[in-house]
């Protein structure tokens, strides 16, 4: 009896410790960013329990247990292109001892994909230039004397028109086929 009244108190020393313990555990959430090119990162926020966390890039937090929401926002590409977000298994409960899983799939938006337009000025002597003019939408234009691809256009509207030209003493007439066009995000179009 007495070796145990002994260790009584080392029992109970242990045992404090362990309760203690408990109140402060973390778990971890595995947060994954996918669909995006070399380069762009995303822009994603981890909140809740006090907690906010702004991340670019896949990571593996340990956050203290509790319920987190996961939101993401779209990300420009190089040449303008939006990619969205689509947030996968939020909100999520993190737990001691446990990994929870997050994901974030970004996908191009396609219609803010940069089209190309080739206009093409054919039919003239050797030496004239041509008289035409390309507008697109937001009021963008450009003057074409010759054969022109125009790259990195938006998805809209665009037109063509031009103006006879005199070479050699002889009238051009143009004849634009077709004058208007309305191109997609990623097209190519002549």
């Amino acid at each position: 009896m007495v070796r145990v009244l002994g260790r009584l108190p080392l029992l109970l020393l242990l045992l404090a410790g362990c309760t203690s313990v408990q109140g402060g555990l973390n778990g971890k959430l595995a947060l994954t960013i996918s669909g995006l090119p070399s380069g762009v990162q995303g822009d994603v926020v981890v909140r809740g329990n006090g907690v906010e966390k702004v991340l670019k890039a896949s990571a593996l937090l340990e956050l203290p247990e509790g319920e987190y929401v996961v939101e993401a926002a779209e990300v420009s590409g190089p040449q303008g292109e939006v990619y969205a977000p689509t947030v996968r298994g939020s909100p999520v409960k993190v737990e001691y001892g446990k990994t929870a899983e997050v994901r974030v799939d970004y996908a191009v938006r396609q219609d803010t994909l940069p089209a190309t337009l080739t206009v093409v000025i054919q039919g003239l002597p050797s030496g004239a230039e041509g008289r035409g003019t390309g507008y697109g939408p937001g009021g963008g234009s450009w003057n074409l004397t010759s054969t022109t691809t125009l790259r990195g256009l938006r998805a809209g509207t665009y037109g063509v028109f031009a103006d006879p030209v005199v070479a050699g003493g002889r009238t051009y007439t143009p004849r634009v086929e077709p004058s208007l066009l309305t191109l997609s995000g990623g097209s190519a179009a002549a």
